[in-house]
């Protein structure tokens, strides 16, 4: 397959696929960048509602928010250092369904859209 140009130098990528196996959200994020990259597949938002982006801790197993969207055209999120530090140490990332804000417990709502797991690419040749 053509690798689309714009597609930026990632260090980690999340593949989130819907329960029937389909791709919902490609999460791309690269070291020392501010943003992540966001790829959206066949994912649909109500219209009162929005979606959240998840991380699952590989250390204490934490579900934390990362983001909220309204929209599924939104390319890009602006990442804080401590969300970095969330996706570095994540072992998935969720999207759910949340009431318009997100989730107003800081935990996600039952409606879980897409799962996947967060893989760091290595940038040398890959060990088999």
């Amino acid at each position: 397959g053509a690798r689309a140009p714009e597609a930026p130098n990632a260090d980690y990528v999340a593949v989130l696929t819907t329960e029937q196996g389909a791709p919902g959200l490609t999460v791309l994020a690269a070291v020392g960048g501010e943003e992540l990259w966001l790829k959206w597949g066949d994912i649909k938002i109500a219209p009162d509602k929005n979606l959240q982006l998840w991380a699952i801790s590989k250390t204490d197993g934490q579900i934390r928010p990362l983001g909220v969207f309204t929209a599924t055209d939104i390319t890009q999120l602006p990442l804080t250092v401590p969300q970095w530090r969330l996706i570095k140490d994540s072992s998935h990332l969720l999207l759910t369904e949340e009431d318009v804000g997100g989730s107003p417990l800081d935990e996600p709502g039952e409606t879980v859209l897409a799962k996947g797991v967060c893989v760091l690419l290595a940038k040398t040749e890959k060990t088999i």
